[in-house]
């Protein structure tokens, strides 16, 4: 190949990926944008059919990952996906990634119908970046006064409390109802920060209303 063949693979290159970016630019929306009115936050522990109707009362519905306990012909108008689950969605969602903060998600955000901006975590992936110590002792409810901390377990704070907390601190957000969380991370071997601290949202989530699940256990 000549050297004004190589050119030309390379300005394409660029071009592709300066247009993926722009695309992707403009998918990025703000959460007020999606949900407006009243919400409701939807885990994947147990709800019965009378919590299931109130949900579907709800102006914005918010899941979370595989949307275990999601009935076919039920919303989701916010799925928000883990760093290690953002395939599970369909091409037609909105979606909110919760990431560790050292982490990107570009190549993801391509699939989606509207990529908010990422709520980042700690995890212990990013354990030698340059701002790991910073990331650690922020608290996960900035305006609590309890002193949990991303770093308190090498698995920072669950996906449902990184997005509570985003909720709470969010002006535009006035009430939050809560179904399907129980923070019983012993069923499912999980040690998150909020596992183990099982009352850290209950207590500092003071939008939220939680809606007592039919059991302690996890779908």
């Amino acid at each position: 190949m000549c050297i004004y063949q190589y050119r030309i693979i390379f300005f394409t290159v660029i071009l592709v990926v300066i247009l993926m970016a722009m695309y992707a630019q403009t998918r990025k929306t703000v959460l007020n944008k999606i949900c407006q009115g009243n919400i409701a936050v939807i885990g994947n522990g147990p709800i019965n059919d009378s919590q299931r109707k109130m949900i579907n009362n709800h102006d914005c519905i918010i899941r979370f990952n595989d949307q275990k306990n999601k009935l076919y012909d039920e919303r989701t108008d916010l799925l928000v996906l883990r760093n290690n689950t953002l395939d599970l969605g369909t091409a037609d969602v909105n979606v909110l990634p919760v990431i560790p903060f050292c982490q990107k998600y570009l190549l993801n955000q391509l699939q989606y119908k509207k990529m908010l901006p990422p709520t980042y975590v700690y995890e212990d992936v990013c354990e030698d970046h340059p701002d790991a110590t910073e990331m650690r002792k922020k608290k996960i409810y900035p305006n609590c006064f309890k002193e949990a901390r991303h770093g308190d377990s090498p698995i920072g704070p669950s996906t449902g409390t990184a997005l509570l907390s985003t909720l709470q601190d969010d002006e535009n957000v006035k009430s939050i109802n809560v179904f399907g969380m129980n923070f019983n991370g012993e069923l499912i071997n999980s040690f998150h920060v909020d596992f183990i601290d099982i009352n850290l949202s209950n207590i500092c989530c003071t939008k939220c209303i939680f809606h007592e699940t039919v059991n302690n256990e996890y779908i």
